[in-house]
């Protein structure tokens, strides 16, 4: 292997555009060790990094490194063996679901998926982007949002049947959304337990809805538009029937169908004879609609009693498939136990042999404790059963040394023995054993000790594969999370600084006067922290969002006429008026926004308190709302002082700049006036920082 093998692999995989933009802050050191790397041990720590995943590695391993980028995406990880896909937006790192499609398919997809996203449906997940692969390829790709959650499927195969009205209440969701699909004649076409995801808040989704649909085809092989309607209600009913029961209706064929009541007894008799009509076309007026009418008595079990909880999680946890994977270990495990019996009898050793044998654990034998050992050291043993007293090396040094060459945690250990006294026994414990035995052990007694012993193997190593699947999922959601609201921080300050700099250049102010109130205000808030009567009102959360919303105390001057804004004299008792509306323009026009939209809304607050309220004066003679002491919103009151020092420090066409201590001497001044008289002080206490940051950010 070539020295510059994994080099020139990883400037491939950097062209590609495969690679995350962090991967270099998340792999350390990796370009140091690259000359030493082979390829495969360098995808092999990509993935450690989380620059690759598993199946992205293997793809490339494979030769097929471009066929992983499709248009602006990256693929991900495979979601089905139907061509779909988890992707990520090459820039944007947004994750989607993306289906590959052959060419000529694409115009009826298209259409189709057109069609499906006029429903603007809150369960339906849209096709939101389309396109050609690439240029030299042919094929097209189709990309919904990526539902992060379990389909109904993997839901029910990791947790066992669900609650009785919960269920209903989930497919009822999904049968309004089809009934709403249906009367647009647009259908689902495959309808399934895969076909429905819950979100990570517990919500119904219906996902790969536009990709299958062929309502509207008029090819004379295909199912009517009516027959595929009735298919599509058939499905919801299979999906029901699989949350309650955990099976399919029908496992050998309909002659063989088995009503749900017989898989739960509690299951009430009418919801029993829905699924029954529904599931084998029994039932006239077989639609989606017809469905969740049928549903609705259920919603709380009906009259019956009320159901059981099944083994189920809460609809609002959904398990990542690392996790799926702790909780569901299964009797495989315990059928591969390997126990090592140690003893110098033979007869004691036959008897323990034929007895742990008869439950399905694999057994070697050793004679004394130097065999003992040189077999430990060689194979991996789960349990150890040694007798005490021994020729060559006894079951007490055996034990320690056992203890001291183990790597695994959870290896059990009985001592057995004929000759001391159970509290000598149990003394032994403190020596590395699990329990003990004593001598002439009985059948009963031995399959005991040893099934007890491996169940808790068995709890402790579960224990510890989910604590650390735990904990990588733990570290992933942080590392994304982190990333995310990074990104989202970043752009959310970048845009606000932008959109207030409109604000500004309508007027003669600067966009270093927004700089610098953003650094004012933050080193304001700062001092203000460590003031005891304001400590409990601001955290860094609070000056982090302050700093942030302090530009946008002027927006409201964009909706101000120019020959009132730009007039260099005096203005007039109405045109003051006019002025001072600047401030219930912004904050009428956030508050919209907050309305409208319902996200943000600690930071369109704050936003909309400083924009209204920055004029207003401690003493109540103010404007807008004439509000007085702490009435006016401690982020207002912040960003007042600040404006007031950068505006008298700055020089205006009606007013010269003023030096630093005649500013400082001003608002000590406005103290309980115009300013509130703890910030005064905690301006004080920080004047010399306010005089540093203007000369740094000069016009």
């Amino acid at each position: 292997m070539s020295d510059f093998a994994a080099l020139n692999l990883l400037r491939r995989l950097q062209n590609a555009r495969l690679l995350r933009v962090n991967w270099q802050r998340k792999a350390g050191r990796l370009s140091d060790q690259l000359p030493a790397l082979s390829e495969n041990e360098l995808l092999a720590a990509l993935v450690q990094a989380d620059a690759l995943t598993r199946f992205q590695a293997d793809w490339v391993q494979a030769g097929k490194l471009d066929t992983l980028i499709v248009g602006p995406y990256r693929l991900r990880e495979c979601l089905s063996n139907a061509h779909v896909f988890q992707a990520e937006h090459c820039f944007l790192r947004q994750s989607v679901a993306l289906r590959l499609v052959e060419a000529h398919r694409a115009d009826k997809m298209l259409a189709h998926a057109h069609e499906a996203a006029q429903l603007q449906s809150d369960v339906v997940v849209p096709v939101t982007d389309a396109g050609p692969v690439s240029e030299k390829k042919t094929g097209f790709y189709f990309i919904s949002p990526f539902v992060r959650g379990h389909d109904l499927y993997d839901l029910v195969a990791a947790h066992g049947p669900q609650p009785i009205g919960r269920s209903c209440a989930w497919i009822l969701q999904a049968a309004q959304a089809l009934a709403d699909a249906h009367a647009a004649d647009l259908v689902h076409g495959c309808f399934g337990p895969r076909s429905v995801r819950l979100d990570h808040m517990g919500q119904v989704r219906i996902v790969d809805f536009g990709l299958k649909t062929n309502a509207r085809t008029s090819e004379s092989d295909l199912p009517s538009l009516d027959d595929q309607k009735r298919r599509d209600a058939a499905g919801l009913a299979l999906c029901l029937f699989w949350l309650l029961t955990h099976h399919v209706p029908n496992p050998s064929g309909k002659e063989t169908f088995v009503p749900p009541r017989l898989y739960r007894d509690e299951i009430p008799f009418d919801l029993d004879k829905l699924l029954v009509e529904f599931t084998t076309g029994m039932r006239q007026g077989l639609t989606a609609l017809a469905l969740a009418e049928g549903l609705q008595p259920f919603l709380t079990n009906g009259t019956a009693a009320p159901a059981q909880p099944c083994r189920a999680l809460s609809p609002t946890i959904v398990l990542p498939m690392a996790l799926k994977q702790s909780l569901t270990v299964g009797h495989e495990a315990e059928s591969s136990r390997r126990v090592l019996l140690v003893d110098d009898e033979p007869d004691v050793r036959l008897f323990s042999r034929m007895l742990l044998e008869s439950i399905g654990l694999e057994c070697d034998e050793a004679a004394n404790g130097k065999i003992a050992l040189a077999a430990f050291v060689e194979n991996h043993y789960d349990l150890v059963l040694l007798d005490l007293d021994m020729p060559e090396l006894g079951g007490l040094a055996t034990c320690r040394e056992m203890r001291k060459l183990s790597h695994r945690p959870h290896l059990k250990i009985i001592l057995f023995s004929g000759r001391s006294h159970p509290d000598e026994m149990a003394q032994m414990l403190l020596s590395g054993a699990d329990d003990f035995l004593l001598k002439p052990v009985t059948a009963v007694q031995l399959q005991a000790r040893i099934q007890a012993a491996l169940k808790l193997k068995q709890a402790q190593e579960r224990s510890d594969l989910l604590n650390r699947d735990l904990l990588t999922l733990n570290r992933e959601l942080e590392s994304h999370l982190h990333d995310r609201d990074s990104d989202l921080v970043e752009a959310r300050n970048a845009l606000v600084l932008a959109l207030a700099t409109l604000a500004e250049n309508r007027d003669e102010e600067t966009g270093a006067h927004l700089l610098r109130l953003q650094v004012f205000s933050r080193r304001l808030a700062q001092e203000a922290q460590r003031h005891p009567a304001l400590n409990s009102q601001l955290d860094d959360h609070f000056i982090d969002m302050l700093a942030c919303c302090a530009p946008l105390h002027d927006i409201g001057k964009v909706g101000l006429p120019d020959h009132i804004l730009l007039k260099p004299g005096k203005l007039d008792p109405h045109e003051r008026i006019i002025m001072q509306s600047h401030t219930t323009i912004a904050a009428g026009t956030l508050k919209k926004v907050a309305e409208r939209h319902g996200f943000a809304l600690a930071f369109l607050k704050m936003s909309i308190d400083i924009a209204r309220h920055h004029h207003e004066r401690f003493d109540g003679s103010g404007y807008p709302d004439r509000l007085a002491g702490e009435s006016i919103p401690l982020a207002a009151r912040i960003v007042t002082v600040c404006d007031v020092y950068d505006a008298l420090r700055s020089r205006r066409i009606y007013k010269p700049a003023l030096p630093h201590a005649d500013v400082v001497q001003m608002i000590r001044a406005g103290n309980g006036t115009q300013f509130d008289s703890l910030l005064v002080q905690c301006f004080e206490q920080c004047a010399a920082d306010f005089e540093r940051i203007y000369a740094e950010l000069q016009d």
